[in-house]
């Protein structure tokens, strides 16, 4: 059974063979991402209202304007609108290849949107058509949406010309089976019937319906990726009768290449279909070689070509792309670039793989990338190295035999060798026309591109960076990007892009600096190389250096406090050696003479050229007036009494009691009875303060036997306060004495009569006020 679109087409004798690529020119992926290849390179888009995880499709028609896009669910027009009837078609945008437009081989309004559920969910491959003559042009889903073709399926799509240059093979793979399905896409619509190929991998594993599959741009081979299993698959197909056979199998990346966390996901042909890229989803990407098409040559044939990009949030390499400029495009989860294979028809580390391809000018890349009818890029030939004066080199990708060929290059100058080498020598577009005579019928083929030649930009000297080192340690965050319009000079800057490079190892890698705005440099005096290259040609640049410098912000040794001694004038010096000075007084000498107290300030400013660093520091200035306000004594022990001095005043003190050794505590402890003099003084040593204590004590015996030794009682050191009144009582309250603080004592007789051994008690009235009372024995 056929669809119901029938569509009357006229065909021409000549046509061009080597097909146009204008529908593959305009890329919406990842979050708000895109690119256009309209002027022959990769120019980022921020217009897009696609934000997937996964899977996307767009096409374009042959000149390269964008007709629409989709993630499998959604289908935006050409200006960024979803389309009417344009929501829930039953992709899924976490399905590797969510999406696949293949337009109708008969009526270029007309194309059909494929659609894949992900992980095999209820939803299988689906088609639904849109028709660009409705919505003024914008285009239309028609009610031909959700059309089931098969349920389950893995996430696996792909497409390819048919033999007759026209139709276009869709091919799939069943979830739980080994079976391939191919529908042809002609004049007529879609066959529902398939060419159903049963060889190959049974896929019975959820996660190995992850993973993408890909056709060789000339239509011969297919390749599969099965993510979980980590098995990568080689089938021939036949484009003319849509079967695939003679499967093989790569199974070695879980033990010789990557980790046991890495999955392979991603996959791609070469333009010329020899070789095939794989990514490992945390390691990184490989070429295998194809020209000894067997399980074991091609295996020994991989090569690693390098890791994601650092600076991945996730770390992960993805979907693998080809595009109309012949290089092959690399998803990185996470990061604001795609890498890029630039050379992918070259072996090994000729095919000149860089993490940091293409800037999507702050949109972010996810896991997928758009794909195309596979044969939009089995293309007609391929032109390196475009820049004025270069050694052009002009490629042929023929696979038939021919009998004559020819070049127009665009500028007058032409060729008859295959792949010729020519010098531009003024900068511009050239149309140039690559003309093929095929061997066997005579026919006439022509690929006509306008290719771009490029001057190749200047990078100016410029002077270094120099920034303060306001916190002295030798790390500074610099603007790199404040040197670009320094650089260029007038240039651009559309068309070019300046990038920063630690290193000539990074230069070459082609791994710049990824946040120049935000540089935080490595090393003192640091080198950096600037790249000014053309946007989309980074073979057409020209580098300069310079350096990074940290100028030392002044630092001072200043005080946050001075103290101003009596009748003293103070001199704060901010040290010297830097270029500029000026105090809050309006002083501008290193330092300045203060007989005032209050609050002062000052700047200093170290100066090279433009860069000024400046250290600014207020202090305070405080006049000192220490008072000792009071001394409170604990005493009437032999050893083990203190002395507390409370003072008042401004600023920090210090204390002693013997005027040599002093201390931060006001507090003196374990004193033997005596006499002290206190001293208080402000820290600067400038105003000190003293006053006599004395530590009072009494006996607690005494023996009036003439002996010599205890005959009188009396307070120790009373002698020092001779206005203390001293009295003595028996145990009854009876007084029976008052002595002077300074004499001999008491005897121990009450009116002459001596009195007998017992306890008496005594009260101390001293000088200051305060009152002690106390006993003691008199012993016979």
């Amino acid at each position: 059974m056929r669809l119901p679109y029938i569509y009357l087409i006229v065909l021409f004798f000549t046509f061009n063979f080597l097909n146009g690529q204008g529908e593959a020119s305009n890329w919406y992926f990842g979050e708000n991402a895109g690119l256009t290849f309209n002027s022959g390179m990769p120019v980022a888009l921020v217009n897009g209202n696609l934000n997937t995880a996964e899977g996307c499709a767009a096409i374009s028609d042959s000149q390269g304007n964008l007709r629409f896009y989709t993630d499998g669910r959604s289908v935006y027009n050409r200006d960024h609108l979803v389309m009417p009837n344009g929501s829930q078609l039953q992709g899924n945008s976490s399905s590797t290849q969510s999406g696949l437009i293949v337009p109708h081989p008969g009526n270029q309004n007309l194309y059909y949107i494929f659609t894949l559920q992900s992980l095999a969910a209820p939803g299988g491959l689906r088609y639904s058509v849109v028709d660009m003559s409705l919505d003024n042009g914008l285009g239309e889903i028609t009610t031909d949406k959700n059309i089931l073709l098969h349920d389950p399926t893995t996430e696996k799509i792909t497409a390819v010309s048919h033999s007759n240059g026209t139709d276009v093979w869709v091919i799939a793979h069943k979830y739980g089976s080994n079976e391939f399905t191919s529908y042809l896409v002609d004049i007529n619509g879609i066959n529902i019937n398939p060419i159903i190929s049963a060889v190959g991998n049974n896929v019975t594993v959820l996660a190995d319906t992850i993973g993408q599959m890909k056709a060789s741009p000339d239509g011969t081979k297919v390749a599969v990726v099965y993510n979980e299993s980590e098995i990568l698959e080689l089938l021939d197909f036949d484009a003319t009768t849509g079967m695939l056979s003679n499967a093989f199998q790569i199974n070695s990346f879980g033990t010789n290449m990557g980790t046991n966390s890495s999955k392979i996901y991603g996959l791609e042909f070469s333009p010329r279909s020899r070789f095939l890229y794989i990514t490992e989803t945390f390691e990184g990407v490989y070429q295998f070689d194809l020209i000894n098409y067997n399980a074991v040559d091609v295996d020994n044939s991989k090569v690693f070509l390098g890791s994601q990009s650092s600076n991945t949030v996730t770390g992960s390499n993805n979907s693998l792309q080809l595009a109309q400029d012949g290089k092959i495009y690399v998803a990185q989860d996470g990061y604001d670039r795609l890498g890029v294979i630039n050379n992918p028809d070259e072996l090994g580390s000729l095919a000149n793989y860089s993490s940091n391809g293409v800037t999507l000018n702050n949109k972010i890349s996810r896991l997928g990338l758009p794909p195309f009818v596979q044969s939009y890029f089995d293309i007609g030939f391929i032109v390196e190295n475009v820049c004025v004066g270069d050694a052009s080199q002009f490629t042929a990708n023929l696979s038939q035999a021919y009998s004559s060929i020819s070049w127009d290059f665009g500028d007058g100058s032409t060729s008859t060798i295959e792949n010729p080498v020519h010098s531009y020598a003024i900068a511009g577009d050239y149309n140039v026309s690559l003309s093929v005579v095929e061997a066997v019928t005579g026919q006439l083929f022509i690929e006509n591109r306008v290719i771009t030649i490029y001057n190749t930009p200047i990078a100016n000297s410029v002077n270094d960076l120099i920034q303060c080192d306001t916190d002295a340690n030798g790390v500074e965050t610099f603007d790199l990007t404040s040197q670009n319009a320094s650089i260029l000079n007038g240039q651009g800057p559309n068309g070019l892009r300046v990038d920063y490079f630690e290193s000539t190892a990074d230069l070459i890698a082609d791994v710049p600096i990824t946040n120049p705005i935000n540089y935080t440099n490595t090393s003192l005096n640091q080198l950096v190389i600037a790249r000014v290259s053309v946007v989309g040609s980074e073979d057409c640049f020209d580098t300069t250096t310079f350096h990074l410098q940290l100028l030392e912000s002044p630092q001072l040794l200043l005080q946050p406090e001075y103290f101003l001694c009596d009748n003293q004038q103070l001199t704060v010096d901010a040290g010297s050696g830097f270029d500029n000075y000026l105090w809050s007084t309006g002083a501008t000498s290193s330092g300045i003479v203060i007989d005032t107290p209050g609050s002062y300030s000052v700047t200093v400013s170290s100066i090279q050229g433009v860069t000024r660093c400046d250290t600014n520091y207020a202090f305070d200035v405080i006049a000192t007036d220490v008072q000792i306000t009071d001394v409170i004594v604990e005493d009437w022990t032999l050893n083990d009494n203190s002395i507390i001095v409370e003072v008042s005043g401004v600023g920090s003190f210090e204390y002693s009691i013997d005027g040599v050794n002093y201390q931060n505590s006001n507090v003196f402890n374990q004193l033997a009875i005596d006499e002290y003099t206190i001293y208080a003084r402000d820290v600067t040593g400038c105003s000190t303060v003293s006053q006599n204590v004395v530590m009072l004590y009494h006996p607690r015996y005494f023996t009036p036997n003439g002996d010599g030794f205890h005959d009188y009682w009396q307070i120790i050191n009373s002698r020092f306060e001779p206005n203390n009144e001293i009295y003595i009582y028996d145990r009854y309250g009876k007084l029976l004495k008052q002595i002077s603080a300074d004499g001999i004592g008491w005897d121990g007789t009450y009116n002459g009569v001596p009195l007998p051994s017992s306890d008496y008690w005594f009260i101390v009235k001293r000088e200051n006020g305060k009152m002690y009372k106390g006993h003691f024995s008199l012993i016979r």
